[in-house]
């Protein structure tokens, strides 16, 4: 609202030294006025709607980032789910406790099928989704449609470890015990 007073105060100025400038033509001042007044009203109007654009976008960018991170959070929290005793972790102490990181690390089977639709390894299931999720991260990041602080928090998640490391390894981790001959054990 500040700029569109803005730009109607400049074109109040522009109009008034038009009019002191060719006093003796008041039409053709009149007309060369109501031009630059519609003129900055129009950028005025645009800068407004665009800025408005600007919040829906960042307002979806939001809504994408917070539905991506719900999506991988619950395909962590199956993979912790069923390889446990049933036991799932109550709030985000227990999801980063030491259990959940056992049971993640070393019951879980991932060459074993995944309950899910379509059939597939817990290795691909996680994989992908973890995938999905860093790409995510990655198109928050190039929109920067957040605050420093939330944006910091996005490149943060971006760099984990588990994000980076962890995905490329389980990727390529069959093949490596294939090749030394170690197994896993099953559920």
């Amino acid at each position: 609202m500040n700029a569109i007073l803005v730009i109607v105060i400049s074109a109040i100025g522009a109009v008034l030294s038009l009019y002191l400038s060719k006093p003796e033509k008041p039409r053709r001042a009149f007309c060369a006025a109501l031009i630059i007044v519609i003129t900055f009203l129009w950028q005025g109007v645009s800068a407004y709607k665009e800025k408005q654009r600007d919040k829906i976008r960042d307002a979806y960018a939001l809504e994408e980032l917070a539905r991506s991170t719900y999506i991988f959070v619950e395909a962590l929290r199956d993979a912790i789910f069923y390889t446990s005793d049933g036991w799932l972790p109550s709030d985000e102490d227990e999801f980063f406790s030491e259990r959940a990181a056992i049971l993640f690390s070393q019951h879980l089977n991932l060459e074993s099928e995944a309950p899910v639709r379509p059939k597939r390894t817990w290795r691909v299931y996680l994989v992908q989704h973890g995938l999905a999720y860093r790409a995510a991260l990655q198109t928050a990041i190039e929109r920067n449609a957040f605050e420093s602080e939330i944006l910091a928090a996005i490149v943060e998640a971006r760099r984990t470890t588990w994000l980076n490391v962890y995905l490329q390894n389980m990727e390529i981790m069959p093949q490596i015990l294939g090749e030394i001959g170690v197994k896993r054990p099953p559920l």
